[in-house]
């Protein structure tokens, strides 16, 4: 959710609200005035962003019937306060505008590796591949009329009720929009726009430099055909780009290959800047797509066999062979969709909007604490190493080794992460396997449990056991004195804590900070 770049008045705030209530009136709550103002913004939002809302929402309202709690401890509002009247002078909640963008994502519960969503088959796949061919929506202009009431005399439930009416009847009205900003039919309400908007500037620019002076004209007609180009080339190339954007990616996902979907989000992410840039990106695409379709013919089957055998093996034969046909047309899709990328932010200027913070750390309790930049920080960097592997963990605390590293602790796992030039882990271990951790004058000693493998046939024949264990495994991490006694003891007592409640997972409500822990 942000603020619409330079569309509205800059110079005001993006949320102003205004009240004038009278202490006077004690039955009733008088208001002499009632104000309510949003600045245009963008909303991007996406399957996954609403199914994590909907979870939220579902666990803050799970509540049970106790059946300890007598009829007197229920709590319950009063009838005469749930009953008390509101008075208006007026109410005056101003247009809402906001354009609207809606990506069907496959970052959901079918990426979690573990999960039953995980083994799809294959209807369960093309399904959704038309979904996220169909359900892609662009910047859908949602325009939301004001209300005003004056002298409103109502209940609570009676205003909630009317003002939602007003909303509810406004969006009905505003539906040809959502459905017109498909990106599949090429955004029409977009191109529209942009036409329209073009025509308008190249007569009302030259127009209204009539009326002032000559030299005002000439500058009309430059501005006018300066508009018209920019706004057509803008409509056109943004359709085309559209179209053959979201027919790569549904194409994407019918390579049933979830490790190339994932990649390929990550690099759809950015868009070129120009012609120059998009045509590059674009010829490397084509060339990874040709590329990742040859070697997938030969490595799908040989990394089914690694997990499911012999049936693994023929799914990867199936995958490799469907890889092979459709991984370079989506790579010519790709190629398209960056040309044109490039010529309509050219054209636009577009101003890249970016975070401006990571977004909020949360923990397993799902509560709403004041924000935390290190806690945000570090969730954010344990959902992106080794491709979200981890985005189901919690972090806990981190601190920085002296060789530029950092030494990251979730609910699950330890990590020794290397931050430049791009993020990556060293080496990481289950806290469940830890078995000592010592500060020592140079860093910290983490000890594991020795790991117990298989002997060979030969062995066994020799009189051997089926099994051996390994040497113990040692990490070591170097770091100030001082860090390493807090990692020390931040460590043991995570562990403590984990071996107390016999569980390593998501269960687990562990606070950092307050050092208490707690089993849902």
């Amino acid at each position: 959710l942000c603020r619409t770049p330079m569309k509205g008045n800059p110079d005001m705030d993006f949320f102003h609200f205004s009240m004038i209530k009278s202490m006077v009136y004690t039955s009733i709550d008088y208001f002499h005035y009632f104000s309510f103002l949003l600045q245009e913004m963008d909303l991007h939002i996406d399957d996954t962003i609403i199914n994590h809302l909907l979870s939220f929402l579902d666990l803050q309202l799970d509540t049970t019937y106790d059946a300890d709690v007598t009829h007197d401890e229920v709590l319950y509002v009063e009838p005469a306060e749930s009953a008390k009247k509101l008075y208006f002078v007026l109410l005056h909640i101003n247009p809402i505008k906001c354009n609207v963008t809606f990506c069907y994502s496959y970052q959901d519960s079918s990426t979690v590796p573990g999960t039953e969503a995980e083994k799809q088959n294959p209807v369960q796949t093309i399904l959704s591949a038309i979904g996220v061919t169909i359900a892609n929506i662009e910047d859908a202009p949602i325009s939301l009329r004001s209300l005003m009431l004056e002298n409103s005399f109502h209940t609570r439930p009676e205003m909630v009720s009317r003002i939602l009416r007003h909303y509810y009847l406004q969006v009905l009205y505003e539906m040809y929009k959502i459905v017109g900003s498909f990106d599949i039919i090429g955004n029409p309400v977009s191109l529209v726009h942009n036409l329209g908007t073009g025509v308008y500037d190249f007569f009302y620019e030259p127009a209204s430099g009539l009326v002032q002076s000559p030299q005002q004209f000439v500058l009309g007609v430059g501005k006018g055909s300066s508009s018209l180009v920019k706004n057509s080339v803008v409509g056109i190339f943004g359709t085309a780009s559209k179209i053959t954007k979201t027919l790569g990616k549904g194409a994407a996902h019918l390579t049933f290959d979830k490790n190339y979907v994932r990649e390929r989000e990550k690099q759809v992410r950015e868009k070129p800047k120009h012609l120059g840039e998009g045509m590059v990106w674009g010829a490397k695409e084509l060339t990874s797509g040709f590329k990742k379709g040859f070697t997938g013919f030969f490595t799908s089957p040989l990394d089914g066999a690694k997990d499911e055998g012999v049936k693994g093996f023929m799914k990867g034969m199936g995958k490799g062979v469907i890889g092979g046909v459709v991984k370079p047309g989506v790579g010519l899709f790709d190629m398209a969709t960056r040309a044109t990328q490039g010529i309509t932010n050219f054209a636009a200027h577009g101003i890249v909007v970016a975070r401006i913070r990571p977004p909020r750390g949360f923990g397993p309790d799902r509560i709403l604490r004041v924000y935390d930049v290190e806690k945000a920080v570090g969730q954010s960097m344990l959902r992106s190493i080794e491709e979200g592997a981890h985005a189901d963990e919690w972090h806990l605390y981190h601190c920085i080794s002296e060789d530029d590293c950092l030494a990251m602790v979730s609910n699950k796992h330890l990590f020794s992460i290397k931050v430049l030039p791009q993020l990556s882990v060293l080496w990481s271990c289950s806290l469940s396997d830890i078995v000592s951790v010592a500060a020592t004058q140079d860093g910290i000693r983490i000890e594991l449990v020795p790991k117990v493998t298989e002997v060979s046939s030969f062995w066994m024949a020799s009189g051997q056991t089926g099994k051996e264990a390994s040497p113990t495994q040692v990490f070591r991490l170097k770091m100030a004195e001082p860090t390493a006694k807090w990692l020390e003891m931040k460590l043991n007592h995570t562990i403590a804590v984990i071996q107390r409640f016999d569980q390593d997972d998501d269960d687990l409500a562990f606070s950092a900070e307050s050092g208490q822990a707690s089993v849902k």
